[in-house]
């Protein structure tokens, strides 16, 4: 059964005392009317005879040699058109062919109708092989004698191209656009592709379907046909591709996506990239990868590949740059791979805010603490090896004024591999020692239980005197015992003191704690904070420290200095560095890596240096090696506090110095810069080889700390919603 589709084409005519058409040159008058529209030689003796019209029809055939010729209103492939007229009764009065000779542009045929009503009007298009294509119907015409009666008649096509499929309806200049549907391949001539922006394409008929090459400025928006000179019935939507983008699927919680605009992603990881495509008119694309001359695009790097499908697969640590094609249209993004990690564990939600937070491993767990505010308690818990809560949550009360740190905490086995107690420091508002009745600022420690993370023993204090007041900085535990790093104003300088304390099994202390030293060097005010670090190793402490000279006038170095189990100086650098701050240090005893801040007018720089012993002692006499300078600018160091650990592995080949830091960046949202903050993790090699890029914990995410695990590290820190998360990541034997 022939599928009809019937199509308005504009056949117009005017009668003339019945119709004439008008796109003839000039109106023909009926026989015998006068120029004013009088009937001269007519008399009342002529009244009984039949009063005539005249009816003249004229059609100009479709210029079929033409291309793009659009002013036709018939079918290309009409060979004749019938005109037929019928009187009220349903009686044919005439019937009267108009046939297409070659070389002539109009044909014309005249007829003659009696004056009166109920005339219907009949218009046949008929093909070379007699098959009617268009057909029209005009009822009620009425012929009035001595008067010219404008009749419009449609001319309705039987097969009116009809597009009901495109494959992909969207595609860039070039590429090849198929199209479906219905009566494509009847009639003259080749068919036309109208596109949104007005330009007309000559298209291929292939199998019943037809293809055209999408031109330059196609545009976007409503897509035609037109087959013998018909157009087709229906708009089609078509959308000229305008830009790519590449995003990741399923941004779960740790987020995928890094702020500076990579995807970020951890090793073993399989997930899709999405392609984002918008048309000429800014109007988002659906499903893009649909078009089957969509491309993608991976370096020979080994770091990931995609399959035919956009599904990304995470091969090797690193940073590489993956893209898509389509057409003449581009789009790339850059994809970080990160060690494998496991889930982000929330450890404490919270709307007050955390303003300090630590996470120490104690064999196989690990102990996170917090320090709220609004609360002025220091929360801590036990977790298991996956991060998971095991045990209550402890509290302790702490008064912190926003300067330096409001606690610590640190364990160490002993030589035996026993980790007996935990070492907490925290601060607290204690009498004057020289006067009851004032307050100064002071640092308490005690010890906690490391199966339940409970108090053991008593509370013990580091006092100041009317003019000296205490401020905690770090501290740090070795099989030696435990060292605390304090910040002393003596009134008119600020200055470090390093004191050892011991326990015995009970969490009582040994002895009174040990002056390790109390420096007369000058740290300055605005370099204070973080100005001190920690770190044990063995039977050993690695003290990394920021001072001035002069008074403060002169310029400010970096010293680093490794202590004995009795507190006496194995090795010492001094004055490394200038311009440097907030200073972290790791150690596996033979290497030591120091990373700092270099804060000037340019920006803010993390540096990382490298020191190895020779005969026991550095070999460097100054900077030591310069591992890697990475740009953070726009970082603040006072809130972003680093941290260095030494991560062992089976071999010192396979253990990693980890390093987390925070940064700054801004991103471009509803073209407003908007700035994020976000945790960073970096893993180093035993010879100071940079083990990959850094990598993002999580967009929007800040104060990121780490403890050491057999399989790399545990990372604690502050996600966009300020809750404290924590998750795994692992560094053994990296592909």
């Amino acid at each position: 059964m022939r599928h009809f589709n019937l199509i308005a084409l504009g056949l117009a005519f005017t009668l003339v005392g019945c119709q004439l058409p008008l796109n003839l040159p000039q109106a023909v008058s009926p026989a015998g009317q006068g120029a004013m529209g009088g009937a001269p030689g007519v008399t009342p003796a002529d009244a009984q005879a039949p009063r005539m019209g005249t009816l003249r029809f004229a059609v100009r055939w479709p210029e079929r040699d033409l291309p793009g010729f659009s002013a036709q209103v018939i079918p290309v492939s009409t060979e004749k058109i019938v005109f037929e007229f019928e009187n009220a009764d349903g009686d044919v009065l005439v019937s009267e062919p108009l046939t297409r000779t070659a070389g002539q542009a109009i044909s014309t045929t005249t007829l003659n109708l009696p004056e009166g009503t109920g005339y219907k009007a009949t218009v046949t298009a008929y093909d070379a092989q007699g098959e009617a294509i268009a057909i029209g119907y005009k009822p009620s015409i009425t012929v009035t004698w001595g008067r010219i009666t404008p009749v419009t008649i449609t001319l309705n096509s039987r097969f009116a191209p009809h597009i009901t499929d495109m494959g992909v309806a969207h595609g860039t200049p070039g590429q090849t656009l198929t199209i479906s549907g219905n009566n494509l391949a009847r009639g003259l001539g080749e068919p036309v592709v109208i596109f949104p922006s007005g330009i007309e394409v000559k298209g291929t008929l292939v199998n019943g379907a037809i293809e055209a090459k999408i031109p330059p400025g196609a545009g976007s928006g409503a897509l035609n046909v037109k087959i013998d000179g018909v157009t087709s019935t229906t708009d089609a939507p078509f959308q000229e591709v305008a830009s790519l983008e590449l995003a990741s699927e399923g941004v779960a919680l740790g987020e995928k996506r890094d702020g500076d605009g990579a995807i970020a992603s951890w090793l073993g990881d399989d997930f899709r990239i999405l392609v984002h495509a918008k048309d000429t008119a800014g109007e988002a694309i659906l499903n893009p990868t649909r078009h089957p001359e969509l491309k993608w695009i991976f370096p020979a790097d080994g770091i990931g590949m995609i399959d035919a499908d956009g599904t990304y697969f995470s091969q090797k640590l690193g940073r590489s740059t993956i893209g898509v094609t389509l057409g003449t249209i581009s789009g790339s993004r850059e994809v970080v791979v990160a060690p494998p990690a496991d889930e982000i564990i929330r450890v404490a939600d919270t709307v007050k805010g955390i303003t300090d937070l630590s996470l120490i491993r104690v064999g196989d767990r690990y102990l996170a603490a917090w320090f709220v505010p609004a609360d002025e308690k220091v929360y801590w818990q036990m977790r298991d090896a996956d991060g998971k809560p095991d045990g209550i949550v402890h509290s302790e009360s702490c008064v912190w004024d926003g300067f330096e740190r409001a606690f610590r905490m640190s364990a160490a086995p002993d030589a035996n591999g026993t980790i007996n107690e935990i070492l907490f420091a925290y601060r607290v508002m204690l009498p004057a020692s020289d006067n009851p009745l004032a307050t100064r600022n002071g640092v308490a420690f005690r010890t906690l239980d490391p199966l339940t993370g409970a108090y053991k023993g008593n509370r013990y204090n580091i006092n100041g005197t009317r003019l000296e007041a205490d401020r905690l900085l770090d501290v740090g535990s070795s099989q030696a015992g435990h060292l605390i790093g304090t910040l002393r104003f003596d009134g008119t300088k600020y200055k470090h003191r390093l004191i050892k304390v011991s326990f015995d099994v009970n969490g009582a202390l040994t002895d009174s704690p040990a002056l390790t030293y109390d420096n007369s060097e000058f740290v300055p005010y605005s370099y204070r904070e973080d100005s001190l670090s920690i770190k044990g190793s063995g039977e050993h402490f690695v003290v990394s420290r920021h001072t001035g000279s002069g008074g403060g006038s002169g310029p400010t170095a970096m010293s680093l200095t490794t202590l004995d189990a009795n507190l006496g100086s194995l090795r010492t650098l001094s004055h490394l560095h200038e311009q440097n701050r907030v200073a972290a240090v790791a150690t596996n005893g033979e290497t030591t890596v120091v990373a700092s801040m270099e804060v000037s007018a340019g920006g803010t720089i993390l540096k990382l240096y490298r020191y190895t012993l020779d005969n026991g002692q550095y070999k460097a006499a100054g900077l030591g090696q310069t591992i890697a300078e990475l740009n953070i600018a726009g970082s603040d160091p006072l809130n972003w506090p680093l941290h260095l650990e030494w991560s062992p592995g089976a071999t010192e080949a396979e253990g990693r110095f980890i390093l987390t830091y925070g940064r700054k960046f801004g991103t471009v949202v509803n073209n407003q810069l908007v700035y994020y903050s976000q945790a960073m993790v970096q893993a180093i090699k035993p010879d100071g080889l940079l083990d990959g890029p850094a990598y993002p914990l999580a967009k929007d995410s800040q104060m990121p700390t780490l403890a050491p695990s057999a399989e790399g590290g545990m990372a604690l820190w502050l996600d966009s919603a300020r809750s404290l998360v924590m998750r795994r990541i692992r560094y053994r034997n990296p592909s």
